[in-house]
């Protein structure tokens, strides 16, 4: 399923590839560094397919080749908010989401990036308390807690049982 979300179906794959090899690229990038593609990166990108192309058995193969470079970039693997072309309000959506969700912005966050709407207080506190309210912050909260209080390491102790029995 998820390889038809980024290869998606459109009359562009069989009728213009180039274009559709584009929009595919963009997307993709847009999810991988969490704010919109700019023209230079996807037609950095494109280069690398057009490298890839002739040896790759089909378009997925060269595809796959290609968005593989995507995901070792210092932009996806980093949180690179100071890069020039991270608007103000992607960078936010980001930092919430890094923060409460230990995640990527969801569908919604982009949404509100890209209407530029990350800067009013009321759309932040609703976007705060909605993210609060699901099940990704309560397992962010319980991972953060384990690794602070270094609770995984205190489950490894054998406790005396004849000691401590409340304590099993």
């Amino acid at each position: 399923k998820h390889h038809r979300d980024i290869l998606f179906e459109s009359p562009l794959r069989e009728s213009d590839e180039a274009a559709y090899l584009r929009e595919v690229i963009e997307r993709f990038i847009a999810r991988a560094y969490r704010r919109p593609a700019a023209t230079s990166e996807v037609d950095k990108f494109e280069k690398i397919y057009e490298l890839v192309r002739p040896g790759a058995g089909s378009l997925e193969e060269a595809m796959r080749e290609t968005l593989a470079m995507v995901l070792i970039s210092p932009q996806f693997l980093y949180h690179t908010e100071s890069d020039p072309a991270t608007d103000e309000h992607y960078a936010m959506a980001s930092r919430f989401s890094y923060f409460l969700w230990a995640s990527m912005p969801d569908e919604e966050l982009f949404n509100l990036a890209t209407m530029k709407t990350l800067d009013d207080p009321k759309v932040i506190e609703q976007q705060v308390l909605r993210m609060l309210a699901d099940e990704k912050s309560k397992s962010f909260v319980e991972d953060f807690s384990m690794q602070w209080l270094s609770i995984r390491k205190m489950l490894t102790v054998p406790i005396n049982k004849d000691l401590y029995p409340r304590f099993l």
